[in-house]
């Protein structure tokens, strides 16, 4: 087929901006809302961990119980203080479980930033020449009460239907988030092979979330491992240690955590959370006082930051 001009020079933009798959061990942030200290806290989080990837809760279920939302639960404005901070791939989740190919569709090509009317394939389009995008299908389905079988079809289907129709876009990557747990009838059904084919295969990427009350056990990585085809990567798209301990040790532990794959060209890198809000992560939820601490370097259940960001800074040493 003759090639147009404008598929030749997208065919050379694509040479001249490589996916960054095997450029080092990248880690950074997830942000999940709009926050209330994002440019005071956030962005300079970001600049301190050298954060070269950031991740972006773009949408929830919930959102979409009234019909299809119009919006996106973050502005363009926050990507882009991303991109400006050092971020040369940004990932974007979808919502959880509402993963039918209208849905989808509608989250690359309906929904819009409230604060510039860009729809998502706009913004990819529109910074083709600054970032990688990797759209995250889902979000632990296991965990969101999803059927395996459902989940694992419509995960198939998006690969079939929806991702073909943005191959334009060269700067454009699909990840399929993986079930929280390892083992288990539902992970084996999640990643079972049928006449349709099966998650793995399909993507280009999956997407491992890590939880430790201490140290990582890297369980859901080394089964995806396990299953991966080669040419196909790993993105750990979540990771947090729920631990008493001070952020510059916590901040070794997951920098540990990052070069522990540094030679295996298979994982591309880790997000982990930055959240300054208390209504998530970071405050105590438990009657014994104990607290889900993943918000980086701030006291528990306050906003207040720490002194040095040390978990940070331990980040940007890797």
């Amino acid at each position: 087929m003759k090639r147009t001009p404008i598929a030749a020079l997208l065919s050379l933009l694509a040479l001249a901006f490589p996916t960054s798959s095997f450029a080092g061990k990248q880690a950074g942030g997830i942000i999940i809302g709009g926050e209330p200290n994002f440019s005071t806290y956030v962005v300079p989080e970001l600049q301190t961990m050298r954060a070269d990837v950031v991740k972006f809760h773009l949408s929830y279920d919930g959102n979409w119980s009234g019909g299809y939302p119009s919006t996106f639960a973050v502005p363009a404005s926050y990507l882009n203080s991303a991109i400006s901070a050092g971020a040369r791939d940004l990932i974007v989740r979808t919502q959880e479980t509402k993963l039918g190919v209208s849905e989808l569709n509608h989250f690359m090509a309906g929904m819009r930033f409230s604060d510039t009317g860009e729809r998502l394939i706009d913004y990819i389009y529109n910074h083709r020449a600054q970032v990688h995008v990797w759209v995250e299908v889902g979000n632990e389905p296991d965990n969101h009460g999803a059927d395996p079988y459902v989940q694992r079809y419509w995960l198939i289907q998006i690969a079939n239907q929806v991702a073909p129709q943005y191959t334009y876009l060269f700067n454009l990557h699909w990840i399929a988030s993986l079930p929280a747990a390892a083992s288990g009838s539902y992970v084996d059904i999640f990643y079972s092979t049928a006449s349709d084919g099966n998650v793995q295969s399909k993507y280009e990427s999956l997407g491992a979330h890590e939880y430790a009350n201490q140290n990582f056990s890297y369980a859901v990585i080394n089964r995806a491992l396990s299953v991966l085809p080669a040419g196909h990567t790993i993105w750990v798209t979540e990771a947090g240690i729920n631990d008493n301990v001070d952020w510059g040790t916590k901040g070794s532990r997951y920098k540990t955590a990052v070069q522990r794959y540094a030679a295996d060209g298979r994982i591309r890198g880790w997000t982990f959370f930055l959240l300054s809000q208390t209504l998530y992560w970071n405050y105590c939820v438990n009657s014994d006082g104990s607290c889900l601490r993943y918000g980086i370097d701030l006291y528990y259940n306050s906003t207040t930051q720490v002194p040095g960001r040390p978990c940070a800074a331990q980040l940007s040493t890797r």
